[in-house]
């Protein structure tokens, strides 16, 4: 097995963070994760929260600064000179800025609506140039994983208890 990846060597991912099918580690509940939003929406921090795609960086497997650059090049089209300058210069990602959360923090949240019970799990969920991506996933009942279609669906005022209860914990 090789130990880097071509295509994300070419956009600048350092190769700690490259898949390459490396076995996962299990989530700690003292762990950090960061998660990148825009700072141009973060009446607090509105671009942190969303119950779709709510992905993470496990800090375990990343730095807080790789959390600005990381799979961003796709949307950003971020080229490995602007990585590097950024690593070098340690300076911020003008678009972006990065908060944190604790794994026990957000599988804490509980919230009772309408009978059933609401959480969040943490799952890892390498992605090719990002080993350290993670998702928050809403369960309901105890057991069941709601899809992302099924998550659209659900009532607003329960989406706002959601989104509060994660803004609460959040530190940036």
């Amino acid at each position: 097995m090789c130990d880097s990846d071509k295509e994300c060597d070419a956009v600048g991912i350092p190769k700690h963070l490259h898949w390459l099918k490396k076995n996962k580690i299990d989530m700690k509940k003292d762990e950090i994760l960061y998660r990148r939003y825009c700072e141009k929406t973060s009446h607090e921090y509105k671009g942190l929260y969303t119950l779709k795609k709510m992905s993470t960086n496990r800090n375990i497997y990343s730095k807080k600064i790789e959390t600005l650059l990381c799979c961003s090049y796709r949307e950003d089209k971020t080229t490995k000179e602007n990585y590097e300058r950024i690593q070098k210069q340690n300076i911020i990602y003008d678009k972006y800025s990065v908060g944190e959360y604790v794994v026990k923090d957000i599988e804490n949240i509980l919230i009772n609506f309408e009978n059933k019970m609401y959480s969040f799990k943490v799952l890892h969920k390498p992605k090719k140039c990002n080993f350290s991506h993670s998702i928050l996933q809403l369960v309901y009942n105890g057991n069941t994983y709601l899809k992302q279609n099924k998550i659209a669906l659900l009532d607003e005022e329960l989406v706002s208890i959601l989104i509060d209860e994660l803004r609460e914990i959040a530190k940036s």
